[in-house]
């Protein structure tokens, strides 16, 4: 999955080509904008739910969904929109495929880009967000990118409707602790820096701290990342728009959907 800015600028980026009635629909209140947003980071916030327990039920739904064919889901939700149509949970909806989107674009690169250099998973998703953020003039080591998604009660117990075994709460949780672990890896001072570096390389996640300059072994992924993320805008809005003509008359979804979010692999 590229990481939590990338995801939030694509979403941004494919909103804005969206038809005047989904912006409308999407910015027509801090609330659905704010389901948007949290959308766009797709089901990867499962993957916060209690850390120190990482083989728990709730982490497994983000796995699976990211290891499965998108249809059924994507198929679900329309079927509960038939039955009761919600602006704010349409919103949340339409985030989620660009979630979709980016990571079925970019991932399929990023893992066979793994199997040709150095570099780890983490360490060619955050090298793209820190060029990302450096291109809108951000500090890439103080900005927290999940710091906008408003983990409200209220916002929880709507997600849930498209996950079923999950609890509000637990999305909550999940929700807040991505927040925090994205927030705690940022900092401005160099000392807590090099802890920081030095704890993820001992924890074996190297690359989720950010190092003092860029990679030089993630400058060709930074590039061919920064395609297909181009590419897929214009993209990702097309299926948008026809996933929203298709919403009531049942015609069968875009073969895009038939993909996962990791492989190119198309299911029947």
């Amino acid at each position: 999955m590229p990481a939590a800015y990338a995801h939030y600028i694509f979403g941004d980026k494919v909103l804005a080509l969206l038809p005047e009635h989904l912006r409308v629909m999407v910015d027509g209140s801090p609330r659905s904008r704010a389901l948007y947003n949290i959308g766009v980071q797709g089901p990867d916030f499962f993957y916060f739910y209690h850390l120190y327990h990482p083989f728990n039920s709730v982490i497994s739904v983000g796995i699976q969904m990211h290891h499965s064919q998108a249809a059924p889901f994507f198929e679900r939700a329309r079927k509960l929109l038939q039955k009761q149509f919600d602006p704010d949970l349409y919103a949340y909806l339409l985030g989620f495929i660009t979630h979709f989107m980016l990571d079925s674009t970019c991932h399929p690169y990023i893992l066979d880009r793994m199997k040709k250099s150095v570099a780890t998973h983490h360490e060619i998703e955050s090298e793209f967000d820190r060029m990302l953020m450096l291109e809108d003039a951000k500090n890439p080591f103080t900005h927290n990118p999940a710091a906008y998604c408003d983990a409200s009660m209220e916002n929880c117990r709507l997600i849930v409707k498209l996950f079923p075994g999950v609890t509000g709460e637990q999305v909550q949780k999940a929700i807040r602790m991505m927040k925090f672990s994205r927030g705690i890896l940022r900092s401005n001072w160099f000392p807590k820096r090099v802890v920081l570096y030095n704890l993820s390389r001992l924890f074996q996640v190297k690359g989720m701290v950010l190092t003092e300059s860029v990679l030089p072994y993630c400058l060709m992924s930074n590039r061919q990342l920064h395609q297909l993320f181009d590419k897929a805008i214009p993209e990702t809005a097309a299926l948008i728009e026809s996933y929203d003509e298709g919403l009531y008359d049942n015609r069968p979804l875009d073969k895009r959907f038939k993909r996962n979010y990791e492989t190119l692999q198309r299911y029947r």
